[in-house]
């Protein structure tokens, strides 16, 4: 399981990245360094960040308003080519996440943990 919660943005061309404390994790780099590094049978991405559907690509068709917002930030359909990568991203439809002051936190990563720790556990086994 590969979690980022932090920052993402948009270069000035349209490339989407998170900011990590000593470089920038575009899309190529997510991909080549990280995912393809690991050895496991299925890799899930949970990603808390603005932008963070340009950074993960897309599998599949999407829908036309997604497409044209996403034009030049998605270069190749990164999870086609591996399906045992799945992903879930918190972002709204212009590209940012929201956080929720009484949690301390974004609104995704508190369900996302919620859920991890027991909460979408619906039978307790």
């Amino acid at each position: 399981m590969v979690v980022y919660v932090g920052h993402g943005d948009i270069t000035e061309d349209g490339h989407a990245f998170l900011t990590l404390l000593d470089r920038d994790l575009d899309q190529a780099a997510l991909y080549s360094t990280v995912i393809d590094a690991l050895d496991a049978d299925f890799i899930h991405l949970l990603i808390d960040a603005c932008h963070a559907s340009g950074v993960i690509g897309s599998r599949g068709e999407m829908a036309p308003k997604v497409l044209r917002r996403l034009q030049g930030m998605i270069e190749r359909k990164e999870l086609d080519h591996r399906p045992r990568v799945g992903a879930a991203f918190a972002e709204s439809d212009t590209s940012q996440t929201h956080e929720w002051s009484r949690w301390n936190a974004g609104v995704f990563s508190h369900l996302a943990r919620s859920a991890l720790l027991g909460g979408a556990d619906i039978n307790q086994r």
